[in-house]
């Protein structure tokens, strides 16, 4: 059985660690749409569709069904899992500490 849109969608997302919510907030759209998605009640436009390859890091045609290889460009996908993304945000987090405590130094220099 060959694969849908919907299935490759699912299977992206799933894989991303991501919500079908998660999902449609990374794409400015609502979680339903994604769910039809998935369902094969509706399909994306192309618009979506671009912004989801770009998101996924794979092409148009493997999303479409067209072509069976994930590889784009000759490079693996990546797709951050909730790890690496909890990572980022501590790193975020640390960074902005920092510039606080410098800009409040800057401020007590200035005063």
């Amino acid at each position: 059985m060959s694969e849908t849109l919907g299935s490759h969608i699912a299977k992206l997302r799933e894989k991303a660690g991501w919500s079908q919510r998660k999902l449609g907030e990374l794409l400015g759209i609502s979680h339903v749409s994604i769910q039809n998605w998935e369902k094969g009640s509706s399909t994306p436009n192309s618009l979506e569709l671009v912004k989801m390859a770009d998101l996924f890091n794979v092409s148009t045609d493997f999303l479409l069904g067209r072509d069976n290889n994930m590889n784009y460009h000759g490079c693996k996908a990546y797709i951050p899992t909730e790890v690496d993304q909890m990572k980022l945000a501590d790193i975020i987090s640390v960074a902005a500490a920092q510039i606080k405590k410098v800009s409040e130094g800057i401020t007590q220099i200035t005063a």
